[in-house]
């Protein structure tokens, strides 16, 4: 079983709103001296930004990473789990089968959700963003098809569970 982070396990920017994530990284990306395009102050989704940033201004992306991954780490302290997704990933570990997380979100922010005391639960393989590649980022197949790794693991028995924007 691959599930995608936010949605499927949680809602990232429930207790976070998105909007402040993108605020954060403008910051961020100011203070490093780039200047800020007027139609990126109108998104409110991070990865939106980061996309945008990576287009336009590629040199500042490490920056854009750096701020989302702090934000991200901060957002999941406050994440909303899925209702009945600790059932799923219980029912799919008691079965001796494993489960993977795929995201457009930071590795680090799935480790730091992972070990909530509220979910503690731990994935058999996490494919995060890859850093400096935004154009992994699913819709990509490249995170889904990498969570294929898991040992016994293959397309034709493996299910993903991902919500779509």
């Amino acid at each position: 079983v691959i599930l995608d982070f936010d949605g499927p396990i949680c809602s990232v920017f429930a207790g976070y709103p998105s909007v402040r994530a993108v605020s954060a990284t403008l910051r961020a990306l100011e203070a490093a001296g780039f200047a800020i395009r007027p139609e990126w102050l109108n998104l409110e989704d991070p990865h939106r930004l980061l996309i945008e940033v990576a287009t336009q201004t590629p040199n500042a992306v490490a920056i854009v990473e750096d701020a989302l991954t702090r934000a991200e780490v901060h957002a999941v302290d406050s994440a909303q789990i899925t209702a009945g997704v600790t059932d799923l990933i219980d029912q799919v570990t008691s079965r001796g089968q494993q489960w993977a997380v795929v995201s457009n979100n930071s590795t680090e922010s799935i480790a730091r959700f992972c070990a909530r005391k509220d979910f503690a639960r731990t994935p058999s393989l996490t494919v995060g963003r890859a850093k400096g590649e935004p154009h992994l980022m699913m819709p990509n197949p490249f995170a889904p098809t990498h969570a294929l790794q898991i040992p016994g693991a293959t397309a034709r028995a493996t299910c993903l569970f991902r919500d779509y924007d």
